[in-house]
Formats: C-alpha cells, structure tokens, sequence
C-alpha cells in the first residue's frame, strides 16, 4: 500500500466523495457554479485535482460527473476498512 493514500484519505470529505463512488456509477459533483460554497469551491480546486491527479477518479467538468479511476482498486480495501470503523465508532 501506497503512503499517500492515507494523506488522499485524511478529510471526510474525500472518504466520503470516494466512498460514493464504490457503486461503480458516476456521481454528480455540486461546483461553483451550481453551489458557491466553501465546500464546493474546496472541491473544485483542491480534492477533485487531487483525486484526478492521482488517478483514483477521472472528472468530466463538463457534464459536472466523477467515476473511479484506474487506480481506485487499489485504494477500495482501505476505504472499505476507514468507513467501517467509522461505523463501529458511531
């Protein structure tokens, strides 16, 4: 397992953007211009080029979609792992 992968994981947020993801379908992704939050432009400018840039997502900013990346294989397991945690500790 990769070291940075636990750095991609280290907000909620992205866990949980990614989490979605596990389905195998594209999500729809709130941006600025549909939602001028903190959150979305977060988003926009710091967790979707991340992901993007480590290949565990490929994002269509046209149609606003995001599906797994090549490399999102390799990251499941530790999702997996993180999001039943939480659920044991909640």
């Amino acid at each position: 397992m990769q070291a940075h992968y636990f750095e991609l994981l280290s907000t909620k947020h992205r866990r949980d953007l990614l989490h979605s993801l596990s389905t195998g379908n594209r999500q729809r992704v709130a941006t600025r211009d549909s939602d001028p939050t903190k959150t979305s432009i977060r988003l926009v400018h710091v967790d979707l080029p991340l992901l993007e840039d480590h290949e565990l997502i490929t994002w269509d900013r046209e149609n606003h979609t995001i599906a797994t990346g090549p490399k999102y294989a390799a990251l499941a397991p530790l999702l997996d792992w993180l999001q039943m945690q939480s659920t044991i500790r909640n």
